[in-house]
């Protein structure tokens, strides 16, 4: 049967260039450790204790115990302020890495809209190094590194890139909160192992206010993480410029879920 088989090779084809092209997971299956309730602490993923560690960075968030206790009022709202997060900062990922001007890219309410094989290069005019100075300036404060580093892979000459995403709903699944930062662990890797040494239920009592008191000396600062899933409406589709191939994602508009992680040192009142 042609079509089957055109339909199986369709299927090797995007098997075989879906992390190449661009790294992005367009899916209505949520992943694994969310579907289990692992919070990824490393702690004890006991419901209670997964309670107390995002009461706790509720805290640190400067949101009063009553209301923590009281109300889940304020995991809705910090959902729907890291959904809009979510949004923003795709589109400052979107526009350093496609050079395409931001209001482009982001329509507020309704989404995020881009098409690559309608975008004119009269469009791109107007982006000027200043542009893309303040562009990188903005995924350099707000992603790590690596992350930015991964969105610079697909080849625009050779395919077009389609994303239209529009967040219908979202859920704070966990929080809590880790005494070190990333920068810190960077320059220091035994910091870790403290860590897991204080987690270890063979470690004393006295042990473990011990390397309390070194860690604290090593990192008066701590990170908060908050996991928020996002249901969106999303059509996502790279497709090969000269063939008209879709090499990656779906023909057809689809609900999908992130899981997507954000952080925040302690010590700062700013956004995430």
């Amino acid at each position: 049967n042609t079509t089957t088989e055109r339909g199986r090779r369709n299927v090797t084809t995007a098997a075989r260039v879906n992390i190449l092209l661009f790294p992005w997971r367009s899916t209505p299956i949520a992943l694994q450790h969310m579907v289990e309730g692992d919070d990824l602490s490393g702690q004890n993923q006991v419901f209670f204790e997964r309670w107390i560690r995002a009461a706790a960075a509720g805290r640190a968030l400067h949101i009063d115990w009553v209301y923590l206790f009281l109300s889940n009022g304020w995991k809705q709202q910090l959902a729907d302020d890291l959904g809009w997060a979510f949004q923003k900062g795709l589109a400052g990922l979107l526009s350093q890495t496609l050079s395409v001007p931001i209001n482009k890219i982001d329509f507020d309410e309704y989404g995020i809209e881009l098409d690559t094989s309608s975008l004119s290069r009269n469009e791109q005019v107007d982006w000027t190094d200043d542009d893309l100075k303040a562009a990188r300036n903005y995924c350099k404060a707000t992603f790590d590194d690596s992350l930015v580093s991964q969105y610079s892979s697909i080849d625009l000459d050779k395919f077009d890139l389609t994303l239209r995403l529009q967040p219908t709903s979202c859920q704070l699944e966990f929080a809590y909160t880790l005494p070190f930062t990333r920068q810190l662990v960077a320059k220091d890797p035994s910091v870790k192992g403290t860590y897991r040494a204080m987690q270890d239920e063979n470690t004393s009592h006295s042990q473990i206010v011990q390397l309390e008191k070194e860690l604290l000396t090593k990192s008066p600062i701590s990170t908060i993480f908050a996991d928020v899933s996002i249901e969106c409406l999303e059509r996502f589709q790279v497709h090969d410029k000269m063939t008209g191939e879709l090499v990656q994602g779906s023909e057809e508009e689809q609900s999908v879920l992130h899981l997507v992680r954000f952080e925040m040192q302690s010590n700062e009142a700013s956004s995430w």
